[in-house]
């Protein structure tokens, strides 16, 4: 092949400069720059053309070959290294012949290229920019040696890593960029090493890459996270200390993970189930390798034992269906030692007990069902289950193909069949009735009522079954049809809870100046019917009955009010203003409830409503109780109450045995009550002896004729009180002597036989 050397590399010839040279230590200039940048620089320009005219020789459009290695080294490095070859060569530290680095510069006798490593060159000759193999008999025959400008940086590449804890790893290489992406506690990631500026480096964790500082706060090189076994049932602890609380429990023979960079004085952070805790990390607490522990499920309910006996005391109770873990190197004979809920106890290890598959299975009704009570038809039902309900079954309790099985709580027995129970749910979908609903027995109008779904209510409609736009319907285990349309059915909620935000009036139509069905008072929880709009007004249900009110926050609102209840200890004024001067706004009777609003303190008054009227009170023990201040007693026997609260007081009246009366439980005086009975006060000590809780076994006769009660119970006894004919008396039903009992008339009590000659039920 020809090559033209151009005129600068003869004149170096002619100076003798391309003689075999001496080699000398290295003084080439150290840079950060790496040789894939001064590489990727020097392709650039294959194929640009060569010239050695002095206005086009050094690029970047044309090049010679001195002009070439000048353009890249400057471009790359910032460094101009001389334009000729013989100062560049002059200038470059001599490199022995195997010694060379991709980077160095390469000479022969009239000219210059840079290596590029393999035996190859990259150069500008008469061809152009190109790549050539010095390795050639051609190069060969010319070659001089190697010149090093540079000790260029080499490439360092990549190194694994693990996160010492959470990252945020950086869009650029600052703490006050974007999030670009979250690397969580030892993940292993990849830290691209080359791109290091100020300690940032480039991190690669599962595609995402952002940026993070390379230091020891944030990554090891060796793992993190390490997976233990729990040697026995452990607590792990809040703190690295045995007093501190216990964070959570963990089974024995249970996987956890240790983050070894959390050691303090032999504890370490020990994570389970989502949870930390701490934990020492020795053999004693947790092992490296899996325990031999194997999964089975409890056939029954089951009582663990706490030896290898059946005469052992139970030491846990499993229920039906539960996974347990059996320590499979510690049978003594059928008996094997078994952990739940990190509590260990002894069963056999027999097919009666404990089963390697899972148990309990869930089913869906396919059509309503009828659970028996026994697994037979003609036994009792035990309970219904609604068409798509979600019920469980215990595939180890087969009798002639019926299961046990479990609905809200309860058991019974089914077939199981695809005739019964399905193990896919069924295409049903929740809605919500906007009104009382007739379902209908057949898809049309015309057809008998077959069900009534009360407003509100939540049925099931099977999403297979329309017939135009009628579907079918279940409500309470009945099934009818309805057109499934905004007007009927409602795929939210119909009904929601909210609370008055003053005393409002509900109207009977959906206007103000329509009639007031009823009054509710502030804070009370009503019920809007969310499909009735109109104009803003909606439909309200309050103690059973129907209204209309507009629905926004004057009036309205979701959140119940900071109201609490009080009871007035006696009867209440309440004022008009929060003082005692101002006027009478409402009378609150003895015992009354009242609402008091919190957060209306103006100094110990409060706003207090009653009735839907509002008023001012001082909230303190003298007039509102938290607790119910009125409370009803009964005689234990004929009473007379006092009109003080002595004994030596005057009898303001009489109260006949087994009467209700009530009693004001905060007139307390040396154990002397205020007493109500028949719209009249008294007092009266509070105790067992006069006034009990429960009301007496005491029933209402009438005197069929004149009678005569007796002292004792037999005819011969003295005469007590007369009792006139179709006079109303009490009889104490559980004092009988034979035919006799106690009867109490006008506060005096005697006998009487309680046969229809002398005592009938109804009043003659």
């Amino acid at each position: 092949m020809k090559r033209i050397i151009s005129v600068l590399c003869i004149f170096a010839i002619v100076l003798g400069l391309f003689s075999p040279f001496t080699i000398k230590a290295s003084a080439a200039t150290n840079t950060n720059k790496t040789f894939e940048e001064l590489y990727a620089e020097a392709k650039k320009h294959l194929g640009k053309p060569y010239s050695q005219d002095q206005d086009k020789r050094r690029g970047p459009n044309y090049f010679d070959c001195s002009g070439y290695t000048q353009y890249v080294y400057e471009k790359v490095t910032g460094v101009r290294i001389p334009n000729t070859s013989a100062p560049q060569y002059s200038a470059a530290d001599k490199v022995k012949n195997g010694n060379q680095k991709p980077g160095d510069l390469v000479y022969f006798k009239g000219h210059v290229g840079i290596y590029i490593g393999n035996g190859k060159m990259i150069n500008a000759q008469n061809d152009g920019v190109k790549i050539d193999n010095i390795n050639s008999s051609y190069w060969q025959s010319i070659f001089v040696g190697y010149g090093r400008f540079f000790n260029f940086s080499e490439k360092k590449g990549s190194k694994s890593a693990y996160a010492v804890s959470d990252l945020n790893l950086r869009s650029s290489n600052n703490w006050d960029s974007s999030v670009a992406g979250k690397v969580p506690q030892g993940a292993k990631v990849s830290i691209d090493l080359d791109s290091d500026k100020n300690g940032w480096c480039m991190v690669t964790y599962n595609n995402t890459k952002g940026y993070m500082l390379n230091t020891t706060n944030y990554f090891s090189d060796t793992p993190v996270i390490k997976t233990y076994y729990a040697k026995d049932n452990i607590n792990l602890r809040t703190k690295a200390t045995w007093d501190s609380d216990v964070a959570q429990k963990v089974q024995k023979g249970e996987k956890v993970t240790v983050n070894l960079k959390t050691n303090v004085n032999g504890w370490y952070q020990v994570t389970y189930g989502g949870k930390t805790g701490y934990m020492i990390l020795n053999n004693n607490y947790l092992v490296e390798n899996p325990l031999n522990m194997e999964t089975y499920y409890a056939v029954g309910t089951l009582n663990l034992r706490s030896a290898a006996n059946w005469d052992s005391s139970i030491s846990l109770v499993v229920p039906e269906g539960r996974a347990v873990k059996v320590e499979m190197d510690t049978n003594s004979g059928p008996w094997y030692k078994v952990t739940y809920q990190n509590q260990t106890g002894y069963i056999p290890l027999t097919d009666d007990y404990l089963s390697k598959t899972t148990v309990l299975k869930t089913y869906y009704a396919k059509d309503n069902l009828n659970l028996r009570t026994k697994a037979t038809w003609d036994s009792d039902v035990a309970q219904k289950v609604q068409k798509g309900e979600k019920v469980t079954v215990n595939l180890k309790t087969s009798v002639n193909g019926w299961y046990q099985v479990t609905y809200g709580g309860k058991k019974g027995y089914m077939i199981l069949n695809d005739n019964y129970l399905v193990e896919k749910a069924l295409n049903m979908k929740t809605y919500y009735a906007v009104s009382s609903l007739n379902l209908r027995s057949e898809a049309k109008w015309d057809s008998s009522i077959s069900q009534v779904v009360p407003e509100g209510r939540a049925v099931k409609v099977e999403m297979d079954t329309n017939v135009g736009n009628w579907f079918k319907v279940t409500y309470d285990n009945k099934t009818g049809y309805m057109p499934l349309n905004d007007l009927y059915l409602s795929e939210t909620a119909v009904l929601k809870t909210y609370y008055a935000k003053d005393n409002l009036n509900l109207r009977s139509e959906a206007k103000w100046d329509s009639e007031v069905t009823q009054k509710v008072e502030k804070g009370e929880k009503v019920t809007v019917n969310s499909k009735t709009s109109i104009d803003g007004w909606y439909e309200v249900t309050y103690g059973g009955k129907k209204g209309y009110m507009i629905l926004n926050n004057n009036y309205l609102v979701a959140e119940p009010l900071d109201l609490k209840t009080y009871y007035a200890v006696n009867t209440l004024n309440l004022r008009s203003e929060s003082k005692w001067d101002s006027s009478i706004s409402q009378v609150v009777p003895e015992g009354a409830k009242v609402k008091v609003e919190m957060n209306t303190s103006d100094g110990n008054w409060y706003k207090v409503t009653y009735q839907n009227k509002t008023g001012y009170m001082p909230l303190n023990d003298l007039y509102l109780s938290e607790t119910a201040v009125l409370k009803t007693y009964y005689a234990k026997d004929n009473l007379n109450l006092r009109s003080e609260a002595k004994w030596d007081s005057e009898i303001s009246q009489v109260v006949e045995k087994g009467e209700k009366v009530t009693i004001n439980s905060k007139t307390s005086i040396n154990g002397w009550h205020e007493v109500t009975y028949g719209g009249k006060k008294g007092y009266m000590i509070l105790s067992d002896n006069y006034l009990v809780e429960k009301p007496l076994n005491l029933k209402t006769y009438y005197a069929v004729g004149d009678l005569n009660l007796r002292g004792e119970s037999k005819w011969d006894s003295d005469i007590v009180q007369v009792i006139p004919a179709g006079t109303p008396v009490k009889v104490e039903m559980d004092t009988n002597d034979g035919i006799w009992y106690k009867v109490t008339y006008q506060s005096k009590t005697g006998y009487m036989p309680l046969t229809d000659d002398y005592l009938t039920l109804t009043a003659k």
